[in-house]
């Protein structure tokens, strides 16, 4: 959200409409901004899973995965600079595309590497009961999206059972588990 209003803003400074190309650039950005943020969450989340206090996990975490974060950004960055030197009526046409993904992806890694590890430092270790009545709420929620999400995988995999068996093979190895093979074959 951070990223989105910081390049409205931008894009109102260098008097870029928003018409078809800058909303295209926003979409094409959109998915390497979440993924950004996601990354560098789930990498403070897991140095948070080893006892560390809050501030300590943001700043190993962060540090751990800055480097490839701050790279996928560059090279993204670097492949639609190239459209800012495409001459004639197309080229002043599609500028604003370059503009805006540059604009998102700048604005997002500051975001992802400086705003969002100092807020997820704020978290309370794994397993502290919530103090306020939303948190517990929350968490509750939470609790029962996960309780889902595994009956969900179990299912699934009752299924690729059952399939099997009906077949006269047996199971994949792994199918119990997560990751491995997209698509499972029964096993003769």
């Amino acid at each position: 959200m951070v990223s989105l209003i910081g390049t409205l803003w931008v894009m109102r400074i260098l008097g870029i409409s928003i018409n078809m190309f800058p909303m295209l650039a926003l979409v094409l950005a959109l998915g390497i901004v979440v993924d950004d943020a996601i990354v560098v969450g789930e990498n403070i989340l897991a140095e948070r899973k080893k006892g560390r206090d809050g501030l300590t996990t943001a700043i190993r975490g962060t540090r751990r995965i800055s480097g490839p974060v701050i790279f996928s950004v560059l090279t993204t960055v670097t492949a639609f600079s190239a459209l800012l030197a495409v001459p004639g009526p197309s080229g002043k046409l599609m500028r604003s595309i370059p503009i805006v993904v540059i604009a998102i992806l700048a604005i997002s890694l500051v975001e992802s590497l400086l705003i969002l590890p100092r807020h997820l430092s704020h978290l309370p270790p794994p397993g502290t009961r919530a103090a306020t009545a939303i948190g517990r709420w929350l968490s509750r929620v939470q609790h029962s999206v996960e309780a889902t999400g595994r009956r969900l995988h179990a299912d699934i995999s009752e299924l690729s059972s059952s399939r099997c068996r009906r077949w006269g093979t047996s199971p994949p190895a792994n199918s119990s588990r997560r990751g491995g093979k997209r698509r499972q074959r029964c096993r003769k």
